[in-house]
């Protein structure tokens, strides 16, 4: 009994004219400024990422250092942090300058927490030097906004 290799197969199958059934692409309905609405929602959060939250007015001075998951500059003097499931804003003293793939916001801390008046400095990422620093503010919490908000 000898086995065919499966691109054989295929092979054979087409030159005999054995292809697969068409298949049937359904018909979008809709229109091309949906699309394009569409299309430049995810650009816009890009470019503001504050744009998928509102702001509550509730401050504190400090967050959990081992809950802090991320901490990220979204405009010159403003930082976004996610602190387990909530999101806080902090307006900063100075400019952190701005995040890219080639720079990290470090920050060093002496106890368990993130606080008001701590220094936060960009580094780039291939050089190590220090690309601008900042002085934390109080950080507010932030509610995402629902579709019939935006």
């Amino acid at each position: 009994m000898t086995v065919s290799h499966p691109l054989r197969l295929l092979a054979a199958s087409l030159m005999l004219g054995f292809a697969a059934p068409p298949v049937a692409v359904a018909q979008d309905d809709t229109s091309a400024e949906e699309e394009a609405e569409s299309a430049e929602e995810p650009r816009r959060r890009r470019r503001n990422p504050l744009a998928d939250f509102r702001r509550t007015g509730e401050t504190q001075t400090c967050v959990q250092i081992r809950n802090l998951r991320t901490l990220r500059s979204v405009a010159p003097r403003t930082l976004l942090a996610q602190v387990g499931n909530q999101y806080y804003v902090n307006k900063t003293s100075g400019n952190c300058g701005r995040q890219s793939g080639f720079r990290r916001l470090q920050y060093r801390s002496f106890g368990s927490q993130l606080c008001r008046g701590e220094i936060v400095t960009s580094v780039d990422n291939s050089t190590g030097f220090v690309a601008g620093s900042c002085s934390l503010g109080d950080f507010e919490r932030l509610e995402r906004r629902t579709d019939e908000q935006q």
